[in-house]
């Protein structure tokens, strides 16, 4: 039997380590759906969940709050190198198949960059033709800069994804929230796709944060966005200069995506 090799895949989506294991992130899924409905092939692939499977019995505590093994440079390093590694050359691996054009990482916090700068070294490797993108809080004030500046990935965005990801792939580089370029809120909400959780394996989510030591019983709800932005200006808190706005979908759309 000849196998054929697989069709390009335009972007692939990771979630990295460590994210928390009771639902799939709704960011992924929702850009999935953006690109998707714009002519885009799109695969969301969420490694956290898949090492976690793998390893929650054997190290439980690496997905509790305050677990310190992926923000630790000693203590990931060996977490890397006893049990991380091997497991990230096989997802490698599974997106070498895909062949992507794009290779999208979302970095929500410090939890998830020792992470995420191991999966760009192997992926330069691996993928050397496809184009990394970093996106979430997590590349702001300093990382996304830095990635970029060391060259290590193409670019990174800023603020809200739908619109400036979009834009990204369509070759515009100079759109609000791409590297480094001031972003724009998105004011209509209704006027996006409902996120796509269709590449999702929903069984193998613990369906709670609190305690990564139970036996998962799988994912049985999933996240929605009803707003953004808040109506208050706390001192120690980023959302409001993510969203300046506090914007919201009608009841209509919510109840419709609720459905």
């Amino acid at each position: 039997i000849i196998m054929a090799k697989n069709t390009m895949t335009d972007v692939v989506l990771l979630t990295l380590p460590k994210m928390e294991i009771r639902a799939p992130l709704i960011g992924p899924a929702a850009l999935k759906a953006v690109l998707e409905q714009n002519g885009f092939s799109c695969r969301c692939m969420d490694f956290n969940i898949d090492l976690f499977s793998k390893l929650r019995t054997e190290v439980p505590t690496w997905w509790e709050f305050n677990d310190y093994t992926f923000m630790d440079d000693d203590l990931f390093a060996e977490a890397w190198n006893t049990h991380i590694k091997q497991h990230a050359e096989q997802w490698t691996e599974q997106i070498v198949d895909l062949d992507p054009k794009v290779i999208g990482i979302t970095v929500l916090s410090n939890w998830t960059e020792r992470m995420c700068n191991k999966m760009i070294d192997l992926l330069h490797t691996k993928c050397p033709e496809s184009r990394i993108v970093l996106g979430g809080p997590g590349t702001q004030p300093v990382y996304g800069q830095q990635k970029k500046a060391e060259g290590k990935i193409s670019a990174y965005i800023t603020g809200e994804g739908e619109h400036s990801f979009l834009q990204y792939l369509q070759d515009n580089q100079l759109y609000p929230g791409i590297n480094g370029l001031p972003a724009e809120q998105i004011m209509d909400m209704d006027s996006l796709p409902f996120p796509d959780y269709s590449d999702f394996d929903l069984s193998k989510y613990s369906h709670k944060w609190t305690d990564p030591r139970v036996e998962p019983k799988g994912c049985t709800w999933l996240y929605i966005t009803g707003t953004r932005g808040c109506i208050k200006r706390c001192t120690f808190c980023n959302v409001g200069s993510i969203w300046p706005k506090f914007v919201g979908k009608s009841g209509e759309t919510i109840a419709r995506e609720l459905k």
